[in-house]
């Protein structure tokens, strides 16, 4: 079980910036702590490039459905602003403040490579040092040889510079307070209150279901340790399902080896209920007859 505590000791609030309708976070500690203390799965949104593995992944910003928004903002562990500018379908850019910061980058990416290098060259300094002897060349003091070394590199020796963990061009100037919008139907409550629910009481990860039929898929831990175990569906006055499809939705659960749940409020008390779908062998040579 993942214990609920803050990664920071500070206790900063997780960082939610919302443009074009879709919230995103752009810190790399706000997404880390989203994903490990809170279970949010979420989606990288960004620019792709080749991990240390050699496969291609998305990176930040860190894009979030609105109903795990909603949630973190509810639960008190984040903020959620709107950025009007970043609405602007082409919006203004510094170009000397461009070039700035792309300069910057690059020394702060030759700092990190030198210091890199150094530790390389302190464990092979030795070998160096007998290297030049044999070509006549007497050297005593190690630390000037790993000098010599280091100044042959005057620019970071890649293409490839260092990436931002934060939005660089989002300053507080540009941050305006962002309020959530009433539930438009019974659905989208139903379908809030699933994932709070699960979230919160039984400490489940969940994710989209869509693949699956459902609108969410269930996971007891981590998804990348553990298979799914629920497909819930959820259920409203205007979203009724048929027989027809509850089976359908129940075979394809038995063959994945996973449970459906359907989930709605009742309408008296505003309870969150689940109805557990099964079916057994007899019913299956009940219904082929």
């Amino acid at each position: 079980m993942i214990q609920e505590k803050n990664l920071r000791k500070d206790v900063v609030m997780i960082q939610i910036v919302v443009s074009h309708g879709v919230a995103h976070i752009w810190n790399a500690k706000d997404w880390l702590e989203a994903r490990e203390v809170h279970r949010i799965i979420g989606s990288f949104d960004g620019a792709e490039g080749e991990g240390w593995t050699n496969e291609i992944h998305a990176n930040l910003p860190f894009k979030l459905t609105m109903i795990e928004a909603r949630y973190l903002v509810k639960k008190g562990v984040a903020e959620i602003y709107s950025v009007p500018c970043l609405n602007e379908l082409n919006p203004g850019v510094d170009e000397d403040n461009v070039e700035e910061r792309r300069q910057k980058k690059e020394l702060e990416s030759l700092e990190i490579y030198k210091k890199r290098k150094r530790a390389e060259l302190e464990a092979t300094v030795d070998k160096i040092i007998e290297g030049k002897r044999k070509k006549g060349k007497i050297v005593e003091d190690k630390e000037l040889v790993i000098q010599e070394e280091l100044e042959k590199y005057k620019e970071f020796p890649y293409k490839t510079i260092r990436l931002d963990l934060t939005d660089p061009w989002i300053s507080e100037k540009d941050l305006v307070s962002y309020d959530f919008p009433e539930f438009t139907s019974e659905l989208e409550k139903v379908r809030y209150r699933v994932f709070e629910d699960f979230h919160s009481n039984l400490k489940y990860f969940l994710t989209t279901g869509i693949k699956f039929g459902g609108d969410f898929i269930a996971y007891k831990g981590d998804p990348l340790n553990y298979h799914a175990e629920f497909i819930i569906m959820c259920e409203d006055t205007s979203r009724k399902f048929t027989d027809i499809h509850i089976i359908s939705q129940c075979r394809l659960a038995i063959a994945l080896k996973k449970k459906l749940l359907i989930a709605t409020l009742k309408s008296e008390t505003d309870e969150l209920v689940y109805r557990l779908v099964s079916r057994s062998v007899e019913d299956e040579n009940t219904l082929a007859e």
